[in-house]
């Protein structure tokens, strides 16, 4: 399936400042993916996977945007998370 639109859709662009990037500030990995810091620390949680127990922690990536992620991973990572968490974790 090709993605297909008329030319009659089209419309002319109005500059906006808004719309420019500071990209300064981005990180980008070897591979060309942006390299997302984490905000804060939500909460967290043991879950069993299998046979064995796992420490999770809800991680905020952005305002909207907040998941659940292997513990020990985002020890490694990101150590100042923890630091703030008062060692609950």
């Amino acid at each position: 399936m090709h993605d297909v639109f008329h030319v009659s859709v089209l419309r002319k662009y109005v500059p906006n400042p808004s719309h420019i990037l500071d990209w300064h500030h981005l990180q980008v990995t070897d591979e060309g993916a942006l390299k997302a810091e984490p905000v804060c620390i939500l909460d967290h949680r043991t879950r069993q996977l299998r046979r064995r127990l796992v420490d999770q922690v809800k991680v905020q990536w952005s305002p909207s945007s907040a998941i659940w992620e292997d513990a020990y991973t985002m020890r490694l990572e990101f150590p100042f998370l923890f630091s703030q968490t008062s060692g609950q974790v």
